[in-house]
């Protein structure tokens, strides 16, 4: 591989897409080379539709913020199932249990890129809205309701403000410094599809399903995210640490399999990164676990 393919890999592979773009167009202000004999007249017309083309952008940006989103070093291996079971289930009422705020205007100034650290926030909500967006283009009014305890008003601020320029946030219902299992107890509506995230206790995650099963949809689809973990030792205020009961049953990993062996009607399919995904309907089992 020589040192230009290799500069531009490296660029790929921490900015994305969108940023290789971005960062090669900086660094060159020539435009795209045409084959040789190409005449003037085809020359001008590429050049001035393909300008047309990257001023208007359409679903193509989302794409490209997807793609981006899917290169972070340690996240990627959530985002094209959380943008592709959306698009293939149709849900019109998908929920997240456990968010986060977003690390744009504090880590990352461009809305359309990523802080490639452990400390990115907001990428499981961004490409749930992502598919919602493409959702509703299809005529399917799809939303994502988040859950979140933490409490904080200016990162609040911010994590709308990042949404509202992704075009994003009319998709969105934050319920944001509440306790999930309260919401679940409050909630009257069916859910269609369910991603888990919050705190990664025994208790948590077993009370989470819990409630969570009877409010699902006959084909609804829960995804769990961190199914292997055992102990969760927390170093954040909000989130509870394991106990010594929880670790003693296994913590979240403990958590799912009790949950299936008292519930054996919901089919389960595992990735070696620890999503669970979990289905009563035997075709969509089907289809997530082949």
């Amino acid at each position: 591989m020589n040192n230009k393919i290799k500069k531009a890999y490296d660029i790929y592979r921490a900015y994305g897409l969108r940023g290789l773009i971005k960062r090669t167009a900086s660094a060159s202000k020539k435009r795209p080379s045409l084959p040789v004999g190409t005449s003037l007249v085809w020359q001008k017309k590429f050049y001035e539709f393909r300008e047309e083309v990257l001023k208007t952008r359409h679903c193509h940006k989302y794409f490209d913020l997807v793609k981006c989103l899917a290169g972070h070093s340690l996240f990627f291996y959530k985002v094209i199932p959380l943008f592709s079971i959306p698009l293939l289930l149709r849900p019109t009422n998908i929920v997240e249990l456990g968010s986060a705020f977003t690390s744009y205007l504090e880590k990352c100034n461009d809305p359309w890129g990523r802080y490639d650290k452990l400390e990115e926030g907001l990428i499981s909500t961004r490409v749930l809205l992502t598919a919602c967006r493409f959702l509703n283009k299809y005529g399917i009014k799809a939303s994502l309701t988040s859950i979140d305890i933490r409490d904080d008003k200016k990162k609040f601020e911010d994590t709308e403000r990042h949404l509202q320029e992704l075009d994003l946030l009319q998709y969105w219902k934050p319920f944001y410094g509440t306790d999930s299992l309260d919401w679940l107890k409050r909630n009257k509506d069916l859910i269609h599809l369910a991603y888990v995230d919050s705190s990664h206790t025994y208790k948590q995650v077993k009370a989470e399903l819990e409630a969570l099963a009877p409010q699902m949809i006959q084909n609804g689809v829960i995804i769990i995210d961190d199914g292997f973990t055992i102990n969760d030792p927390s170093d954040v205020s909000w989130r509870v640490n394991e106990d010594e009961g929880g670790r003693s049953k296994g913590g979240e990993f403990g958590a799912v399999l009790d949950f299936l062996k008292e519930h054996p009607e919901w089919r389960n399919t595992w990735s070696p990164e620890g999503m669970v995904y979990l289905c009563r309907n035997a075709s969509v089992m089907k289809f997530l676990s082949e």
